[in-house]
């Protein structure tokens, strides 16, 4: 009952068991939902477990390019489904998801329905109809800011606010505030209306959902931690000899939040006698390489326990500056035999409450640095924290025993699965395969005429189809017709541009003569110009030679002149004077 797909891993079988199926929902970035869905898997013998993973490219959206079933999470998957219609982050309804989850539901008989996570599915994973819980893993989608430190405020202003000035840092960046608002009342109406049980490893991440959305204080919720299957060493095992040197793990994923931020800071001023190794930094590593920091990109995690006692550390620090909802790695380092530094934030401030071990610091670079010199300085501190370690936490066995209390899963109805009881006469089970016979033909006459039906409705579709593509191609006859005239348009265009090309060839040759004859002229103007100065130059030289001779003869007339008026002056006195005389003689 495989859907063969490239790289299928197993068949799933269904024969001879009777356990209950249950289908996990989740996706493919793995971290700590990856943890839990193996760990539930691992321990519960009493149901069979499917995973449906939704899978994008690079981790990139859209997050549910395809949805991938599995058998195991170590092997290839068992059937693989390419949405037509990718899911970009989560979708309130997709019939394509829908159909498929049908599809898995009939074909592995699903009794139970686990969502650890909406992150590349539609809402319809929680719409099945069987019994279903939600796993409380984070927040996402009731608020979509992953790392987000805001405890206070949600309102849809704040988150409008937030998805403008940080889109370029927001993996959800595809919807605004109020899509987001609408996926999350529809998420809150599912989980109250058809008694979806809500299951968190803490209680601060109920407080912290009920404080984004209040109404989620009416859901059926439970708190159960999750289970370590982790090999535990004992304490001489992991006590490290004094090399002077403080040894601090900080193990897991540190991306952002995680620790990255808060790494950033506090390295460069890593004091003496501290050094860090980093285990499971993954692609971070080459940034914090130094030589009081050194890295180990990846670990098995079933091998936790051998790279523990290679590294040999004093302490573990987790250095998240968001709130946890958990802290798988807490728990990890704990029944590991290592104290641990971490934020007094999240799941870990009330996780430190009931656990030993623990240093809580406030989040920020120099509240952990304070407490890794605190531990440097006095041994005897550290040595007084690992006295009650290493801590026992739940097995995998016990918790998916408490999960199969919290949901009930419904069980297989298989055809011709009799019993050997000997007990039972030949004519019990002759009626009792009558009986499956007959369920099973009712079986296949409703299949018969939902097939039929579906038939109908292909035939009725392929005639809308076919009516469809007839009208495309009216269109496309049209549109061809009308690309054909615009070629010919064009041709003439091409022809009349070659004919106004050769004409602006002539006229450019016309122009080019003009523009030779301009320049002959401008030179021959300017030789007649030169020449006119050059004569004028002289005409002034001239004038002015001849102006002075002009001045030498008035000045000598003149003086000609005056020498007349002075004679004419003394005969004037002369005629005078023979006037009075007269006078006188003729009056005398």
């Amino acid at each position: 009952m495989t859907e063969k797909v490239s790289g299928s891993g197993s068949t799933f079988d269904h024969a001879g068991t009777s356990k209950p199926v249950v289908l996990h929902v989740l996706h493919s970035w793995g971290g700590g939902i990856d943890f839990f869905a193996r760990d539930l898997q691992a321990g519960d013998r009493q149901r069979k477990h499917v995973f449906l993973k939704s899978h994008s490219r690079d981790n990139l959206p859209p997050f549910g390019k395809e949805l991938c079933l599995y058998q195991s999470l170590e092997e290839g998957p068992l059937a693989t489904w390419h949405l037509s219609e990718p899911v970009m982050d989560t979708e309130l309804h997709s019939i394509e998801v829908t159909r498929i989850l049908n599809s898995i539901i009939e074909k592995w008989t699903v009794g139970a329905v686990v969502v650890s996570s909406l992150i590349g599915h539609s809402l319809d994973v929680l719409r099945t109809g069987l019994p279903t819980a939600l796993a409380v893993h984070d927040v996402y989608p009731f608020w979509p800011l992953l790392h987000d430190a805001n405890a206070d405020d949600h309102s849809i202003g704040h988150l409008r606010q937030v998805l403008t000035e940080s889109r370029t840092m927001n993996v959800f960046a595809s919807h605004d505030a109020e899509y987001w608002l609408a996926i999350r009342d529809e998420l809150v109406s599912l989980i109250t209306q058809k008694h979806i049980v809500c299951i968190s490893p803490s209680s601060f991440a109920i407080d912290r959902i009920c404080r984004i959305d209040p109404r989620m204080a009416a859901a059926h919720w439970s708190v159960v931690p999750h289970g370590i299957g982790l090999a535990v060493g004992s304490e001489e095992t992991f006590s490290t000899e004094s090399s002077g040197n403080l040894k601090v793990l900080v193990p897991g994923h540190i991306n952002g939040g995680k620790g990255e931020l808060l790494l950033k800071e506090l390295v460069p001023k890593l004091p003496d006698g501290i050094e860090l190794v980093l285990l499971g930094s993954a692609h971070l590593s080459k940034e914090f390489v130094s030589e009081k920091v050194s890295t180990i990109d990846h670990y098995p995690r079933d091998k936790l326990g051998d790279f523990i006692r290679n590294i040999r550390p004093d302490i573990a620090m987790l250095p998240s500056t968001v709130p946890e909802t958990y802290g798988y790695v807490l728990s990890e380092m704990l029944q590991s035999g290592i104290p641990v530094i971490c934020s007094n934030i999240g799941a870990y401030a009330e996780r430190a409450k009931y656990l030993p071990g623990i240093t809580l610091v406030e989040p920020d670079t120099e509240s952990f640095l304070a407490a890794l010199v605190r531990f440097r300085d006095d041994r005897a501190l550290l040595s007084e924290q690992k006295k009650k370690l290493p801590f026992a936490f739940p097995g995998l066995k016990e918790v998916a025993e408490i999960w199969a209390a919290k949901l009930p899963a419904n069980a297989p109805q298989w055809l011709f699965e009799f019993s050997n009881d000997p007990g039972i006469g030949d004519e019990v089970k002759m009626n009792l395969q009558l009986t499956h016979i007959s369920e099973l033909l009712k079986v296949v006459h409703a299949a018969t005429e939902k097939n039929a039906r579906l038939s109908n409705e292909a035939l009725s579709s392929i005639g809308r189809q076919q009516s469809t593509i007839e009208s495309m191609l009216e269109i496309l006859n049209r549109q061809t017709a009308q690309i054909s005239d615009i070629f010919a348009k064009q041709n003439e265009f091409e022809s009349a541009l070659r004919i106004k090309d050769n004409e602006l060839q002539e006229l450019r040759a016309a122009f080019q003569q003009q523009v030779s004859l301009a320049q002959a002229r401008e030179k021959a103007s300017a030789e007649m110009m030169e020449n006119g100065r050059l004569d004028f130059e002289r005409k002034l030289v001239l004038i002015s030679e001849s102006s002075e001779a002009d001045k030498l003869a008035l000045s000598s007339e003149a003086e000609s002149l005056q020498a007349k008026v002075v004679l004419l002056d003394r005969k004037l006195d002369e005629l005078q004077s023979k006037r009075g005389w007269r006078f006188l003689k003729f009056f005398g």
